[in-house]
């Protein structure tokens, strides 16, 4: 993940009082955190909080994002 971007992200977040930040596949996803995973029927998301950012996805795209995080 970008960490000037997702630093970025969390002083606006901080400014307008927001607590969590959901980006699912999309351009957004690629420019915060460099991860283009194929979006289909199965959920993938990237949770951003204050403090802490995770990733849902399911086990069998894992293993070819995890290089990236």
């Amino acid at each position: 993940m970008s960490e000037l971007r997702m630093a970025r992200l969390r002083e606006r977040m901080a400014e307008t009082g927001t607590d969590l930040v959901v980006v699912g596949p999309s351009s957004h996803m690629v420019w915060l955190a460099g991860l283009s995973p194929h979006g289909d029927e199965r959920p993938v998301m990237l949770f951003v909080g204050r403090d802490h950012a995770g990733i849902l996805m399911p086990a069998l795209n894992a293993d070819s994002s995890r290089q990236h995080t």
